[in-house]
């Protein structure tokens, strides 16, 4: 009996000598396991992208580092504006992976990343012409009868704030739409509000404030030209006045200035008056000329003198030097007379040609 109870005494012991070889073997455990930086169950090692580039709004994880499988959509940073550039110094990044517990091999010259985010560009000018077809459809049936006489006229647009390119994401096609538009034809003041086609209600509007102006088009002089002096091509061009500046008989053309002839000295960048030119004379009077009658098959050539001046294409009188008879004709060049009428007779010289 005593051996059995001294039997089960050293198996009670043997229970506690394990029970507490277990505690100290967890217990040690526990402290090598805890004790592990959390970077030793990282998968991998991850790389820095060469070259990042960004079409959201925020940066995430995945646009930084290569072969991301957790938390690739975690936003870590804001993103550049549409179509800028921004830089990330290294620092920000070290922070960003031990809050995720992973690391990353970096570059020791490498102090910052530089971060893009490409965007397509809408041009002022293609701004500006879709707000200026606006304002004419509206301005359309309101015309003022004051500007009939002008065979040109602009509206011109000036905004406030100038106008600027506008930027949208690249997924974008470039078009516009108009979300409102306002437009005081008295005033010429209009409001829009524009944004990109795809774009929903709120996002990308751009709002616009400007004024409009109505201005003629009408031809000036480049350069100071004196009294008597042919207009050439090469001293005319076109400008831009208020309708208010511009009188009735103001020439609007080149066309109505180039080959006329000063009638008094004009200032560079003046309005031509109908009054301040005249036509150029290139058959003067008393001047000799050859007279021109043709009929059917036959050419007779003579010589007359002019009783008045005359320009190109203009009715000249003439006196017919052989037969002493005053006749009419037509200015076809310089010296040469073409007689309008069959009625007179034309006694060719004995040095006129007959063709």
């Amino acid at each position: 009996m005593k051996a059995a109870i001294l039997k089960n005494s050293k198996n009670c012991n043997s229970i506690k000598v394990s029970k507490s070889m277990a505690l100290v073997l967890t217990t040690v455990l526990s402290y090598i396991i805890f004790s592990i930086p959390n970077s030793a169950f990282s998968a991998e090692i991850l790389k820095l992208k060469t070259n990042i580039e960004v079409q959201k709004d925020v940066v995430t994880l995945g646009d930084i580092f290569e072969n991301m499988s957790r938390y690739r959509s975690e936003a870590i940073f804001k993103s550049p504006a549409l179509g800028r550039q921004g830089t990330v110094r290294i620092e920000r990044l070290i922070e960003a992976a031990e809050r995720y517990d992973f690391t990353f091999d970096t570059p020791l010259d490498l102090k910052k990343i530089k971060i893009s985010r490409p965007a397509r560009k809408i041009k002022a000018e293609t701004i500006k012409a879709m707000i200026l077809e606006k304002i004419q459809k509206e301005n359309e049936y309101t015309k003022s009868t004051n500007l009939n006489h002008f065979k040109e006229t602009k509206t011109k647009v000036t905004f406030n704030p100038p106008l600027k390119a506008i930027m949208v994401p690249l997924t974008f096609s470039g078009e516009l739409k108009f979300k409102n538009f306002t437009y005081n034809k008295f005033r010429g003041t209009f409001q829009a509000i524009i944004q990109p086609k795809e774009a929903n209600k709120r996002n990308f509007l751009e709002k616009l404030n400007g004024k409009t102006q109505t201005v003629v088009v009408h031809a000036v002089i480049k350069r100071g030209i004196k009294k008597g002096e042919i207009i050439h091509a090469s001293d005319v061009e076109l400008a831009e006045f208020s309708p208010r500046r511009v009188p009735r008989n103001a020439i609007q053309t080149k066309k109505q200035l180039i080959g006329m002839i000063a009638s008094k000295r004009l200032r560079a960048g003046s309005i031509i008056r109908s009054s301040d030119i005249e036509i150029r004379k290139i058959i003067k009077k008393d001047q000799l000329v050859t007279l021109v009658l043709q009929k059917p098959g036959l050419s007779l050539k003579t010589q007359g003198k002019a009783i008045t001046s005359a320009s190109l294409n203009e009715t000249i009188t003439v006196m017919n030097i052989q037969s002493k008879r005053v006749i009419h004709g037509v200015v076809k060049g310089p010296g040469l007379v073409m007689v309008q009428t069959n009625n007179y007779e034309i006694k060719p010289l004995k040095t006129a040609q007959l063709n």
